[in-house]
């Protein structure tokens, strides 16, 4: 199946970008999002993650540079969420997980799951949390 990453493995992999020359461009940020696209082998992602990555910017220089970074990946979306998206995401949201201490579900990992199921796209996460179908 193919892959949508979450915002979990962006948030990681640009946390580690470090210039070996310690000044951060756009430049290096595409770059460094290229190296992430080449090791998971996939460049998809959906509107949520990118609206989630960018809502942690702190200062315009860190927008510029975050936007720099989400260049070089697909949104597979497009910017389009769909009314079944919604519907799906609410049926995630109040559906309750198995286990003993069931961990509550985030609206946005909801929405990203949704995405992705439409979109026949498997949402490759580190979060164990990430509601299932």
């Amino acid at each position: 199946m193919k892959r949508v990453l979450d915002t979990n493995k962006l948030i990681r992999h640009w946390k580690r970008f470090k210039p070996a020359d310690g000044v951060k461009t756009p430049g290096g940020a595409r770059a460094w999002a290229g190296q992430l696209i080449e090791f998971e082998k996939t460049d998809a992602i959906v509107t949520p993650v990118e609206l989630e990555l960018l809502g942690g910017d702190l200062s315009q220089n860190d927008r510029e540079l975050t936007e720099a970074y989400l260049q070089p990946f697909r949104i597979l979306d497009q910017g389009r969420v769909l009314p079944e998206d919604w519907d799906n995401a609410r049926r995630l949201v109040r559906r309750i997980p198995r286990g003993p201490r069931p961990r509550p579900r985030g609206l946005v990992d909801c929405l990203i799951r949704a995405i992705a199921d439409r979109l026949n796209h498997e949402v490759w996460t580190d979060d164990s949390g990430m509601p299932k179908n």
